[in-house]
């Protein structure tokens, strides 16, 4: 066979390929926000398609929700690092132990907007925090252990490590990244850490978005699948499949609204708590939507 005839049949193909692919996805967008009485004949129709197309929302989803708090979080970061810089000079990390240049009196505390930050020696105990009156939050820094604490409602102090035992955050050893003795200069301190951010701090940051918004998702999903089969409604009849699909379809606008609004300075509902309620109201637009086009239809045939 010509070449030339080979190439010409290899893009028909994948140009019916990508003509077949639009309007398929022209079809599920039309049911998910114009007609979502459609979802479940799509379902039936394909529940690998549902999942793709689930699949395709949560990646979507996660990487707004990691732009968005990653930046904040990264803006937050720099400004930290570069306050410590000015105040503690050169920093030397070690594989379970952190020290610094300044202050060299011990005890040392200082104020970071209403942040009390407390340098203190390797003796010192973690629970003198608790006498603490002033500050509602800080960090408390010793040659080994950094914890950030904050106090509740009921002026409670809850600690958590971000620095313990040679592990970041009690989770990444600081040794698994091959660091066994690191002097950082005045002016390193921000560099490594925007290097660290961008390597491995926003990856980190996708991978727990992702894991959250997953979780939420098929758990949900999950549970509303099973009520038709535990209290024997109509939609059992379309086996678990086709409702599986059906759910996980409803799924989608919900969870776009959901991470938009996360996106804005806006109080009272939290993301599970937004998809959830999204989630029903979704479900009874459905029921009201499917039931107005079977009573128009009915009419039309009387």
């Amino acid at each position: 066979m010509n070449p030339q005839t080979q190439d010409r049949q290899s893009e028909t193909r994948s140009d019916g390929l990508l003509d077949s692919f639009t309007k398929e996805s022209r079809r599920i967008l039309f049911a998910l926000f114009i007609q979502p009485q459609l979802l479940l004949p799509l379902a039936l129709n394909s529940w690998k398609r549902a999942l793709k197309t689930v699949v395709a929302a949560l990646l979507l989803c996660a990487l707004l929700l990691t732009f968005h708090h990653g930046s904040r979080l990264y803006r937050g970061m720099i400004d930290w690092a570069g306050w410590f810089e000015d105040r503690i000079g050169q920093l030397t990390i070690e594989p379970h132990e952190i020290s610094w240049q300044k202050p060299a009196r011990l005890p040392a505390t200082f104020w970071k907007d209403s942040y009390r930050v407390d340098f203190v020696d390797k003796e010192a105990d973690s629970d003198e925090i608790k006498t603490y009156q002033e500050g509602r939050h800080g960090v408390w820094i010793s040659p080994e252990t950094v914890y950030w604490w904050s106090k509740n409602r009921d002026r409670e102090i809850i600690k958590r490590p971000l620095w313990k035992e040679g592990k970041i955050l009690n989770q990444l050893k600081i040794s698994s990244l091959g660091v066994e003795k690191k002097v950082l200069g005045e002016d390193e301190i921000v560099p490594l850490l925007r290097r660290w951010t961008w390597a491995a701090g926003f990856p980190a940051l996708f991978v727990g978005v992702s894991f959250h918004l997953t979780f939420l998702y098929f758990f949900y999903t999950m549970i509303f699948t099973a009520v038709p089969f535990v209290i024997r409604g109509s939609l059992r009849n379309y086996g678990f499949k086709g409702v599986h699909g059906f759910y996980l379809y409803v799924g989608v606008p919900p969870l776009l609204i959901a991470s938009i609004y996360n996106l804005l300075p806006l109080p009272w509902l939290d993301f599970n708590a937004l998809f959830l309620l999204g989630f029903f109201l979704f479900l009874v637009f459905i029921s009201l939507q499917t039931a107005r086009s079977g009573g128009s239809q009915s009419g039309e045939s009387s």
